[in-house]
């Protein structure tokens, strides 16, 4: 994505791009998740807001390290690992997803990618033992 803004402008201006891209994605992909989820446009607007500009986000722009500023594909991760729980159709496309989103942290961030799959495996873990407690429980409310 900065090869061609490397080869036109030079590095600066390639860094100072893929800089600024990472806020305004992670300020979108925030929106569109929490407007998923039903909150209002404005309180979607300020919880994007205050995700793309954490202290973290910041402090890795100060710092220099591009490769983990780029937080915006986590709100995404997240809406596809939520579409899986839709309709048959819509979870084909959000295997799709999921699966891209993987490939494509993995090759952006090792760190996050490790993040990514260790989230993954504790929301799969953690849905598991819900159907396991929410079957006794309803087993136990019919023997009474």
């Amino acid at each position: 994505m900065a090869l061609p803004v490397t080869l036109i402008f030079g590095p600066i201006a390639a860094y100072n791009t893929i800089a600024l891209l990472t806020f305004i994605s992670s300020d979108l992909t925030m929106f569109w998740l929490a407007s998923w989820l039903g909150a209002s446009a404005f309180a979607s607007g300020v919880v994007a807001m205050i995700y793309a500009f954490s202290p973290f986000h910041l402090t890795k722009l100060y710092d220099g390290q591009l490769e983990v500023m780029s937080i915006q594909y986590f709100p995404l991760l997240i809406l596809g690992l939520l579409a899986l729980l839709q309709s048959a159709k819509v979870r084909m496309i959000a295997c799709l997803l999921v699966g891209g989103l993987i490939v494509w942290i993995l090759l952006t961030s090792l760190y996050y990618g490790l993040f990514a799959l260790i989230y993954i495996a504790a929301l799969l873990d953690g849905m598991c033992c819900w159907r396991a407690c929410r079957g006794a429980i309803i087993l136990s409310g019919l023997r009474n």
